[in-house]
């Protein structure tokens, strides 16, 4: 897919030297791409391990605090989590390219400690799509102050294409690696009605059956993995 400027409004634009270098850089690359394979993608939802309700917090992260980079992921029940009932449903975290890890939150406070090792390491730097959403959200409800927050996608994003709505994960994996529409079937859930970003979503209708569960907690893990890719793409990009 490879689109460009109409001809007719190019013409119509004759006097802005910037709308034809736009159509001529455009044309270059959509003719590049004739010498181009198409590519072929397997479902990303394979990579997305989904760990057990009671698995050990703590040996995970011992293995989590020796990783030197990551990108985590949250669901939560709104937006905004300053009133009261709103929490953290699953949290994601992927360390590379290949896998993602997708958990349910942690309840018990011997847990929520293990996930605070974790989040506060200053030595594992930290990746998100708009990091304000998951630093605000941890420290809201889990009392926890995210240390070593490296890079945001969506900042990023901004950088290298300030127009308006294509700077979220979901275009950005669909024109960066060709996932498209991973989250049709779950945004209805996690969307909440209206304007008031302290209403809550449909998210624990979702959780109530082991099928919607399953459904969030692969969701949650592929908005890591693709945190992940896109800033070591976005890196390579913007640092050189």
């Amino acid at each position: 897919i490879c689109p460009v400027f109409h001809p007719n409004f190019v013409m119509r634009m004759g006097d802005r030297p910037e709308v034809r270098t736009i159509w001529m850089n455009d044309l270059k690359r959509a003719i590049n791409c004739l010498n181009r394979d198409v590519p072929q993608y397997e479902r990303e939802q394979k990579r997305i391990h989904i760990q057990n309700d009671t698995m050990d917090w703590r040996a995970w992260a011992d293995y989590l605090c020796e990783k030197e980079i990551m990108a985590f992921d949250i669901e939560t029940t709104g937006k905004k989590p300053h009133k009261k009932g709103h929490g953290v449903r699953c949290i994601s975290f992927a360390y590379n390219s290949e896998y993602a890890y997708s958990m349910l939150a942690p309840k018990r406070p011997e847990d929520v400690k293990q996930l605070k090792r974790i989040l506060e390491n200053p030595g594992i730097k930290k990746i998100a799509a708009n990091m304000k959403f998951e630093h605000v959200w941890m420290r809201i409800i889990y009392g926890i102050n995210v240390q070593n927050w490296y890079w945001d996608t969506m900042l990023a994003a901004h950088i290298l294409d300030n127009r308006q709505y294509v700077t979220g994960l979901k275009f950005q994996s669909y024109v960066n690696f060709g996932t498209p529409d991973y989250d049709s079937d779950i945004e209805p859930f996690i969307k909440p009605p209206g304007k008031d970003g302290n209403s809550f979503n449909k998210i624990d209708e979702l959780m109530k059956t082991k099928k919607g569960k399953e459904k969030l907690l692969v969701y949650c893990g592929m908005d890591s993995l693709f945190e992940f890719r896109l800033a070591m793409k976005q890196i390579k990009e913007i640092k050189g």
